[in-house]
């Protein structure tokens, strides 16, 4: 059995928008047809892929399969046709290439391990997902990105966790004069109870909740409070000061994507480059 690109491309669109009649307007169909295309698709493979509701179109398990087989599709494609118009072949890469992980790496860590890979690859489109580490197993379930860095391994079926390194938090605290209470992301961040905990204490004091990592550390700096943060971030900043008798606390950093002997020739070398982007400890 073969699947039909139209059908493809319809249940593509629809995945990418989250909804019919958006998906609709990007093909320029009416909703009815693109409705049939990937009523066609489904008949053809047995299964369901949508969940309709008011909300829109949540893939099920098998759409989130598909979607990834068509993301495949994609970036396979892509390079066929670039290496086939040019001279040589293989002389760059094209593609997109999506990568999620929490906001205290991507800045500091990743983006300048990816600097070669950028710079040499002008075909390549790049986007970073900065997200709280609750919910970046799910953008790599669903197909949302391609790579993801995570503090555990991930429980997906077919996808390869491996640890590149660690990052060592510890608390700090203003230079100038001790404020009470501590600065998280959001009120579901355990960030700061975990340390604490390891240190055998509780967390006392009034919470602020800052969002990301940056503003937290210029918070910091301002005097609203303390917080628990990775070392390595502390380079440059002169109105902060670690905390004095407490241990640091080492936190695993995973590498996770779905692993498969078709896997793209941009996706592999991303691989290649991240596994090594960390300093080994």
């Amino acid at each position: 059995m073969s699947l039909s690109s139209l059908g493809l491309d319809a249940f593509f669109e629809v995945a990418r928008c989250g909804h019919f009649s958006q998906a609709a307007k990007a093909l320029n169909v009416t909703q009815s047809a693109l409705s049939q295309r990937i009523k066609n698709l489904e008949t053809d493979l047995g299964t369901a892929l949508f969940i309709r509701d008011k909300a829109g179109a949540r893939l099920t398990e098998s759409g989130e399969k598909l979607l990834r087989y068509c993301r495949l599709r994609e970036s396979m494609e892509a390079q066929v046709l670039h290496d086939v118009a040019q001279a040589k072949p293989g002389d760059s890469l094209v593609g997109s290439l999506r990568i999620a992980g929490f906001s205290t790496i991507l800045r500091s860590v990743v983006m300048p391990s990816l600097t070669e890979l950028v710079e040499e690859n002008p075909g390549v489109s790049l986007e970073l997902l900065s997200r709280e580490l609750r919910d970046i197993p799910a953008l790599l379930r669903t197909g949302a990105c391609d790579l993801a860095f995570t503090d555990d391994e991930v429980s997906i079926p077919g996808v390869k966790s491996v640890r590149v390194g660690y990052e060592e938090n510890v608390l700090i605290e203003p230079i100038n004069g001790r404020s009470e209470g501590y600065l998280d992301h959001d009120s579901l961040d355990r960030t700061t109870m975990k340390f604490l905990k390891s240190q055998g204490q509780e967390i006392s004091g009034r919470r602020l909740y800052l969002d990301e990592i940056y503003g937290i550390l210029d918070g910091v700096e301002l005097g609203w409070g303390r917080a628990v943060v990775p070392k390595h971030l502390l380079d440059g900043r002169t109105g902060i000061r670690m905390v004095a008798g407490m241990k640091p606390l080492r936190t695993p950093v995973y590498l996770s994507y779905f692993d498969s002997p078709l896997m793209p020739q941009l996706l592999k070398l991303a691989v290649d480059v991240l596994k090594k982007c960390w300093p080994k400890t």
